[in-house]
């Protein structure tokens, strides 16, 4: 899934259904030192999971649902 991501332009990634991260880690490890990676989830376990998993600045693990995904996103800047 991570390969159809151009990441020679990409700064801003928006995971929906992260679960348990295999493609959270195939992003991070493509993303640019500059690039975020919203990873989000409706599973609170799994949010904390990837918090747990990948330590890294770029990551900002959410839980929320894909409906309210614009307001949360707005809120975060």
């Amino acid at each position: 899934m991570a390969e159809s991501i151009d990441f020679t332009h990409a700064r801003t990634i928006v995971e929906l259904g992260a679960g348990t991260g295999a493609v959270t880690r195939a992003i991070l490890a493509r993303l640019p030192r500059n690039g975020r990676l919203f990873a989000v989830d409706n599973n609170p376990s799994f949010v904390g999971h990837l918090s747990h998993l990948f330590p890294d600045r770029r990551l900002v693990p959410i839980c929320a649902q894909a409906e309210t995904l614009a307001g949360t996103l707005s809120s975060l800047g």
